[in-house]
């Protein structure tokens, strides 16, 4: 049995530069966590479109090569290593930053969840996860 997992979404997903300068997105490590956890073969893979807002993320779905439609099809068509198991969605990080409110941006996220579901394939939200950046701009404000 093998898991597969699509990782998909924003910078967030893309992954933050290394110091080789190079993305490390958070996909490989989830791969190897699993691993060891469930002890069975699984495969993440990630698709990260940095500075994309959740509603370009949601018409850009049937899109090659990087729509997420256009992939979960493309994968369970036979012409990658199988269908994926679950997608994993980070949208509206993009969004944050912009006049835009929660209202505007919670519907481009749910239609790219009605997306993978369309096809299939089940999913799993994951919002803004903490970080060192987060901590200090909270810091900052409390001050």
């Amino acid at each position: 049995m093998t898991l597969r997992i699509l990782c998909y979404g924003d910078s967030l997903t893309a992954g933050s530069p290394g110091s080789d300068g190079l993305l490390t997105p958070y996909g490989p490590h989830l791969e190897l966590a699993l691993r060891r956890l469930l002890d069975i073969e699984v495969t993440v893979r990630h698709v990260g479109l940095s500075g994309w807002k959740a509603s370009e993320l949601r018409d850009g779905a049937d899109s090659a090569p990087t729509g997420l439609r256009h992939l979960l099809e493309q994968w369970a068509n036979g012409s990658a290593s199988g269908p994926i198991d679950a997608a994993i969605l980070l949208a509206g990080t993009n969004d944050l930053g912009s006049a835009s409110s929660e209202r505007d941006v919670a519907p481009h996220v749910i239609a790219l969840h009605r997306i993978a579901h369309s096809v299939g394939v089940r999913t799993i939200a994951v919002g803004v996860p903490q970080s060192g950046y987060t901590d200090a701009s909270a810091a900052m404000e409390a001050t």
